[in-house]
């Protein structure tokens, strides 16, 4: 660093260095802003696309519960098409939200779901059974 501090030098090695050093911080905070920005970017997608999928499992699970009560009260085949129809998509939402959701702690919600989901689908198919057997 002697050349710096030498009479010598002039005001220009001092400037330049101080706009090189400058130009670098920038450079840096530039980079460290475009990977947050990045990162709130994924996080908002994520959590919209979660919100998606908990209103299909709702709105899934709501159709399933309906059919199977329509058909113990009417005694009708057709509630157990319609309800045959629902089961795949729920279940496939279902593992959507188990790929999507990071972490120990939600997985466990994600499978304390799936465990509830698939308790309660052997309710209804065995309210199916009973109404196939009048």
């Amino acid at each position: 660093m002697q050349w710096v501090d030498s009479e010598r030098s002039s005001p220009v090695v001092s400037l330049g260095l101080c706009i090189v050093l400058t130009l670098f911080i920038f450079g840096v905070g530039a980079l460290v802003t475009a990977k947050l920005y990045s990162g709130v970017q994924r996080l908002t997608s994520t959590e919209l696309r979660l919100g998606e999928l908990n209103g299909v499992i709702v709105h899934h699970d709501e159709v399933l519960t309906m059919s199977a009560y329509m058909a113990a009260q009417t005694g009708e085949t057709k509630w157990e098409d319609r309800y045959r129809r629902y089961e795949v998509p729920l279940e496939a939402a279902i593992k959507e939200m188990q790929a999507t959701v990071p972490g120990a702690v939600a997985e466990h919600a994600t499978q304390k779901t799936d465990a509830a989901n698939h308790a309660l689908i052997e309710m209804e198919n065995r309210v199916f059974s009973l109404v196939r057997q009048n």
